[in-house]
């Protein structure tokens, strides 16, 4: 509590204390340098911290003020919160629509736990790899973003120059606040560029072949923004789009869009919506360079990407910004590698926020990862070195990752150190909600050997008895195989988890998973059949999922029958 000066006690409000520090940051930086690009940058005056802290009923955390360096990769998202203007924060972290997507890309990955060795020489860790026969100190690429310069006055270039001394690879975006021959000249390294395909090809064209002229290696065709996202938080704040200069007296940036986001109006008018998979092979007639497409979220695209002759795949959602309830990129990554069959390398754009998240995308087919949002919130907080920062700290949490999982190189982290549900030295199955061949296929995809049914075979019973009963079973044969047929599977060894893909809706449904797994087996049905009670789960399933599917058992159209 603060006396104020009428002697009436009032709670210290965090806004207030939060400009209490900035006044203190201010009066001190004439005599001490705190407001730099070093890495002292947002290190508090020792008076205003000790302020804080003698405060005893006010939470610190609330006024959201870090102390000292960041000491991970989410650190760094509150400290560009703090440098960056609400419009340009609120375009650099945001999404489309309800952001479903922009959660699920992080939250995917918490769902993936390890299988680590034990025993194995890990005194050496080597994390280097190649991409396209370039070797790169760690598999850690900086994805493309846009404008740059929004974000910190340098720009590109101080990214460029933060991954060339950390050894990476750099996708330079079409979009960028610098130009191609800018960043170029800045440094030596090994360098992409990304292309988006305007109405006018030649722009693209001349992008690609600038590109080639100044040593980029390759290029990364981005392939989901036939239309720009809804980015409502854009909308709201009409965000501007500043002069893009790769772009600069080839494509008209003036746009009048009084209704919300001039950045939506500019890609509306811009963009080519008419690309297809036959441009592939015109885009590659253009250049020496490989291509790869960026955007890819399914099996059947992986394949047609390798038919027309890509060099590479990166499994993109491009960063929950397009389609909003895509699925989190870590989640079809294997599904893509899958696909593609060796045939060229997968990378893997979105959710990365740990060196944790760079080993489990690396154990389901991953070359390697891009980060996206983690390099811009480093750049925004502390330039260059910021980015680098960036990077160092997901080297280090990979190299502690593989070392604690025995793995003493990339080559070493196989499929077998991560898992995302039990898999088993005795056979599963499962018994309940089975009403469809449907739902058989999806428990045998799960890692069930079999499945049980009961209600529906009661049913079949009380109304045509035995043949009821075997029409009930036959029904559910024909639906399974029908199933198998459409899903590429000819017998059911072939069904994996790569099959399918669903989100679980009801909490309880994770405590049963994690129930049966770890309980001794004589306590699972006791203990299953009272959570199911409890959740009313069995009722719910009576009522909303048995008559439909029973309808011609229950109710024949032909009462001969």
């Amino acid at each position: 509590m603060v006396q104020s000066s009428n002697s009436t006690s009032q709670p210290l409000k965090p806004r207030i204390l939060h400009q209490a520090i900035q006044d203190w940051q201010v009066r001190e930086a004439s005599s001490r340098t705190l407001l730099t690009n070093s890495p002292t940058q947002y290190a508090f005056p020792s008076v205003a911290l000790q302020i804080v802290k003698t405060l005893g009923t006010f939470n610190l955390s609330s006024c959201r003020i870090m102390e000292g360096e960041p000491v991970n990769v989410n650190e760094f998202q509150e400290l560009a919160r703090q440098a960056l203007p609400k419009m340009y924060y609120d375009y650099y972290s945001g999404g489309a629509e309800d952001q479903y997507t922009l959660k699920e890309n992080v939250e995917a990955f918490r769902r993936i736990t390890f299988r680590p060795r034990i025993l194995v020489d890990v005194s050496r860790i080597n994390f280097s790899t190649t991409v396209l026969g370039y070797k790169i100190s760690a598999p850690i690429m900086v994805a493309p973003s846009a404008m740059h310069k929004l974000a910190h006055p340098e720009g590109e270039i101080a990214t460029a120059r933060a991954a060339a001394a950390s050894n990476t690879i750099m996708v330079l975006s079409t979009m960028s606040s610098c130009t191609i021959e800018e960043v170029a000249s800045s440094c030596n390294a090994i360098r992409f560029f990304q292309l988006y395909v305007y109405k006018n090809r030649d722009v693209a064209a001349q992008l690609v072949q600038r590109a080639e002229r100044n040593g980029y290696k390759a290029i990364v065709l981005t392939v989901d923004v036939p239309r720009l996202g809804r980015r409502e938080a854009d909308i709201k704040n009409k965000m501007i789009v500043p002069p893009v200069k790769n772009i600069e007296g080839l494509v008209s940036t003036e746009v009048d869009n009084d209704e919300g986001s001039i950045l939506e109006g500019f890609a509306k008018g811009a963009l080519d919506d008419s690309l297809c998979w036959r441009d592939i092979g015109w885009l590659r007639s253009t250049t020496n360079l490989p291509i790869l497409i960026k955007g890819v979220l399914t099996r059947e695209d992986a394949i047609k990407a390798t038919e027309v002759g890509v060099a590479g795949i990166v499994v993109s959602n491009h960063g929950a910004r397009q389609l909003d309830y895509t699925p989190a990129t870590i989640t079809v990554l294997e599904e893509v590698v899958h696909a593609v069959g060796g045939k060229v390398p997968v990378f893997l754009d979105g959710g990365v926020r740990r060196g944790t998240d760079v080993f489990k995308a690396l154990a389901l087919g991953a070359q390697a990862v891009l980060i996206g949002r983690p390099v811009v919130y480093g750049l925004a907080a502390k330039g260059e070195y910021g980015v680098r920062k960036v990077i160092q700290m997901l080297k280090d949490e990979l190299e502690l990752t593989m070392a604690l999982s025995g793995c003493p190189s990339v080559k070493d982290i196989t499929r077998s150190h991560v898992v995302h549900a039990i898999g088993g030295k005795v056979p599963v199955f499962l018994d309940g909600g089975v009403r469809r061949g449907t739902d058989v296929f999806k428990a045998l995809a799960l890692g069930a050997q079999a499945v049980l049914i009961g209600r529906p075979a009661i049913y079949g019973l009380a109304a045509k008895g035995e043949y009821g009963v075997r029409k009930v079973i036959q029904m559910l044969k024909d639906e399974f195989e029908l199933t198998m047929a459409l899903s590429g599977c000819p017998s059911v060894k072939y069904i994996t988890r790569s099959h399918i893909d669903f989100v679980i809706r009801d909490p309880s449904c994770i405590l049963l998973t994690h129930w049966i797994v770890t309980m001794p087996i004589d306590s699972v049905i006791k203990d299953l059949l009272r959570v199911l009670l409890t959740h009313q789960i069995v009722p719910m399933l009576i009522d909303s999922v048995i008559r439909d599917p029973l309808r011609d058992v229950m109710h024949p159209p032909n009462p001969s029958v």
